[in-house]
């Protein structure tokens, strides 16, 4: 699984970059290539973005790294708990919808935008954009279909 959000990752990033503010040919902060830092447990947030700078003498070597609520790998897996309502809140739709939205911070801080102006209207765009690429994407359509084959299989079991 964790290839696969690398690769969904890095196939949305690739194609957006440089969409943004296309009169700028140079992006400043530009990355070529995003990791997926894995699933983490978290109460605050869906995912999340890391960006760091590397220096090795004068040139910066950018890394952006995204995360996700390890819930999402819950859903995936299609585990219980105790508290099942966690499947309203970390589904696939939520899921793709916040890859989008982190690989929009990623594109924006391309450009040496602060995140801390991440939610302007521009970023809930790409986010939008982004989200409907990664829909339509062959990787994205068979993981929503071996998620309904696998509810199909659980409710056979039961």
């Amino acid at each position: 699984m964790q290839e696969l959000f690398t690769h969904l990752i890095n196939q949305a990033y690739r194609v957006y970059q440089g969409k943004l503010i296309p009169e700028i040919i140079k992006p400043v902060n530009i990355s070529y290539y995003l990791e997926f830092g894995g699933f983490e447990l978290s109460y605050n947030w869906y995912g999340r973005t890391r960006i760091a700078k590397e220096l090795i003498g004068k040139l910066k070597i950018y890394r952006k790294t995204i995360h996700v609520d390890i819930r999402f790998a819950y859903y995936l897996a299609n585990l219980t708990s105790f508290d099942n309502n966690y499947q309203q809140d970390y589904n696939l739709n939520r899921l793709i919808h916040t890859l989008a939205h982190e690989v929009a911070h990623c594109v924006i801080s391309d450009y040496g935008l602060l995140l801390t102006e991440e939610h302007s209207e521009a970023h809930e765009k790409l986010t939008e954009e982004l989200e409907n690429f990664l829909w339509n994407t062959p990787e994205v359509q068979e993981l929503s279909k071996l998620q309904r084959d696998n509810k199909k299989l659980k409710k056979l079991s039961k």
